[in-house]
């Protein structure tokens, strides 16, 4: 679980906040080395080992984030947050769920899903990732392979 990307421009438009694309100008990258990491993992666990992107990002940059895992990563399920940044309702939800408490809640939500899998974890600490791994992965402890923090 790490983010592949850099940050999302945001535009204000009147009280909402929309989200655009990068300028052409600026395409994205992965960050360097992750990539690699990623297919590596890939070669040592076996093909078989599900790969989960969980981000806070809103479920609107799906067609984004997907394109850009599909070019750089191996295949897994990317996992956004259910609310959408471009209308209030969405914004708000956003806002009162805080990024640690999503992303803990969706990580034992996978470790329902796959019981008896252990987990390797990789994040940074642009959307709380260290602070979600320190208080799932303690719960189980046995489950942990490692857990791979960038800053």
């Amino acid at each position: 679980m790490v983010s592949l990307v850099g940050p999302t421009r945001v535009l204000q438009t009147g009280p909402v906040a929309r989200l655009t694309n990068p300028p052409p100008q600026s395409e994205p990258t992965p960050t360097p080395g992750m990539p690699e990491l990623y297919w590596n993992l890939q070669e040592v666990l076996g093909p078989s080992a599900p790969f989960f992107y969980l981000s806070a990002s809103p479920y609107n940059l799906y067609p984004f984030l997907s394109g850009f895992r599909n070019a750089h990563y191996p295949h897994g399920q990317l996992i956004l947050r259910d609310a959408s940044w471009m209308t209030i309702s969405g914004l708000l939800s956003n806002l009162t769920l805080g990024t640690e408490k999503y992303k803990v809640d969706r990580i034992k939500k996978i470790r329902r899903w796959l019981p008896r899998r252990k987990m390797v974890c990789i994040g940074d600490s642009t959307q709380s990732d260290p602070e979600a791994y320190g208080k799932t992965l303690p719960l189980e402890p046995w489950r942990c392979h490692g857990s791979f923090l960038g800053f």
